[in-house]
This record gives C-alpha cells, sequence and structure tokens, in this order.
C-alpha cells in the first residue's frame, strides 16, 4: 500500500512538472498576435525625428543610423541581476517574463538578458510613413547559456506609442 502511495505521488510529481513545461513552451499560442508594424498619418522625416527622439529617451544607442535608406540600428541593452539576495536578485528573470516568451529550461534561473532593435522606416505615401520593428531578444541561465527569445511585443509597443506621442 505504502509503495502504491509514493508511485502514485511520483507520478501525480513528474505530471506537475511536465505540464508546467509544456505550458511553458506552448504559451505563445495564447499570446495576442505581434505588432512589430506600424503605420503613422506624418511624412517620413517627422517620423524620423521622432524615431530618434525615442531611441534617445529610452538611453538606447545606436548603432548605425541611415536615414535614406530607413534603416537604424541599436546597440544591444543589456541588463542582469544585482549581487545580492534581495527582489533586485531577481531583476533579470522579472524583465526577460515582462518582454519574452522565455525559452523552456527545467530549473533556470535568468540571470541576464538583452535585445537589440532593428528599425526600418519607409513612406507610404506623401502623408503615411511606415515603421517595422524587429526585436532579438537573449535570456542567458547558468544551465544552458544564451538562448534566444520570442518577443511579447511589449518594448515594440511602447516605441511606437512613444512615436506617436512624439508626433501629436
Amino acid at each position: 500500500m505504502l509503495s502504491k502511495l509514493k508511485l502514485l505521488s511520483v507520478y501525480f510529481m513528474v505530471l506537475f512538472l511536465c505540464s508546467c513545461e509544456t505550458w511553458q513552451t506552448n504559451k505563445s499560442i495564447y499570446l495576442k498576435p505581434l505588432e512589430n508594424a506600424r503605420v503613422f498619418n506624418s511624412d517620413f522625416n517627422k517620423v524620423w525625428k521622432a524615431l530618434i527622439q525615442t531611441v534617445a529617451r529610452k538611453e538606447i544607442s545606436i548603432k548605425t543610423s541611415d536615414k535614406e535608406s530607413g534603416v537604424l540600428t541599436t546597440e544591444a541593452v543589456e541588463f542582469r541581476d544585482k549581487l545580492s539576495l534581495s527582489a533586485e536578485f531577481f531583476e533579470a528573470d522579472i524583465e526577460i517574463k515582462r518582454i519574452s516568451v522565455r525559452p523552456s529550461v527545467f530549473m533556470a534561473v535568468w540571470e541576464a538578458g538583452k535585445y537589440n532593435l532593428t528599425f526600418f522606416v519607409s513612406p507610404e505615401n506623401t502623408i503615411s510613413t511606415k515603421v517595422q520593428i524587429v526585436c532579438k531578444i537573449e535570456a542567458h541561465n547558468s544551465i544552458d547559456g544564451w538562448r534566444t527569445c520570442e518577443s511579447k511585443g511589449v518594448i515594440e509597443q511602447e516605441v511606437f506609442d512613444s512615436i506617436e506621442a512624439k508626433l501629436k
């Protein structure tokens, strides 16, 4: 009787842990579609200026900027945990969870992260401009190092909202 009880408890523990991993892996199907492009009712020059101001306000360093081709790339924005046993210790893990779907790695604690942005700005016509954002996010854990994460669109939304506000 006791061995059956142990076997049953092990079964439920394995079932619970596997379901957590399955949820982590497949939860992207429950997210709303990622908005990585938006058309603004403003000319190219005004949108480009608002984009530059937005990137500067977020204190992100620009790696390349080519207004002629409409492409702007940023340096990596890095964040990592503080080396203390406080709420700040899990800062990177919280930020990674906020902006991305974390990779499924059993028992991993994400202690560092980074992202970089590539913007493609193009005039739709004389009075509207399209901005597309590619956000590459990576997270680091001590089990298997750096892993690429799927963006939730949080950073993209923040940039679009900032551009929109600057154009008003």
